[in-house]
């Protein structure tokens, strides 16, 4: 048995570091960090991490949001404060020190709980993959926790696939 983790993330490095997010749970968990309406009208675009500091490490950075509404701008600009203050909190530390709004269309998978659930696979996943990812994850216990590694086994299988 091998575990998908190592897998998964060597996969995502080199997206994750094109957009400076070196931690992919910030768009994994974008709806748990800023709520509902701001997760289905916001997307991370990427981190720009501040300036050395003499003293060693960095100043906080700039995050750069898409805003798929226009009309949303303003108030996402006047949210501002409160949604660096939750991201520097899933951080831990002040990541974060201003926004940057992007106007650009906002693409969000649907993450309802009972669609998330549905363990549907990526259509292009090979049959002897996705069975071969059920056998791998056949002893995770979480229901949840169990669906959400075959579909990223599937999807890993899938571009392995392809590339």
């Amino acid at each position: 048995m091998r575990h998908i983790a190592p897998a998964a993330a060597a996969a995502a490095r080199p997206a994750l570091r094109r957009r400076g997010l070196a931690v992919a749970g910030v768009l994994a968990d974008w709806h748990r960090i800023v709520g509902a309406f701001l997760a289905g009208a916001t997307a991370p675009e990427k981190l720009v991490p501040g300036r050395a500091l003499p003293e060693g490490g960095r100043d906080a950075g700039v995050l750069h949001l898409r805003v798929g509404s226009p009309a949303l701008a303003p108030e996402i600009a006047h949210l501002a404060p409160q949604i660096i203050e939750k991201v520097n909190g899933y951080f831990g530390y002040r990541a974060v020190a201003r926004l940057h709004i992007l106007h650009a269309p906002v693409s969000r998978p649907d993450t309802r709980p009972e669609n998330r659930r549905a363990g549907v696979a990526p259509p292009d996943a090979a049959p002897a993959d996705k069975e071969s990812v059920r056998r791998q994850t056949a002893g995770v216990a979480d229901d949840g926790l169990r669906d959400a590694l075959q579909r990223l086994g599937e999807a890993v299988a899938a571009r392995q696939d392809r590339g």
